[in-house]
């Protein structure tokens, strides 16, 4: 008589606690004001005028707003 089957164990991946695409210690790019997201050509921007923006990112719509005042 045969031994009985096993049933195949499975591996589980461990699931990543951050997204798949951001890598460890990126850092989004969020406007200062609303929080949205900022692509990085605006941010360069920012970082290029930061007597005008203090350090900070802002999106485009944000950036009319603190030019204002």
């Amino acid at each position: 008589m045969a031994p009985p089957v096993q049933p195949a164990k499975v591996a589980h991946a461990p699931q990543p606690t951050e997204p798949a695409d951001e890598p460890k210690g990126k850092q989004k790019l969020i406007c200062h004001s609303c929080g949205e997201a900022v692509p990085y050509n605006v941010a360069k921007f920012c970082w290029f005028n930061k007597p005008k923006f203090g350090g900070n990112l802002y999106c485009i719509e944000c950036q009319k707003k603190v030019a204002a005042t």
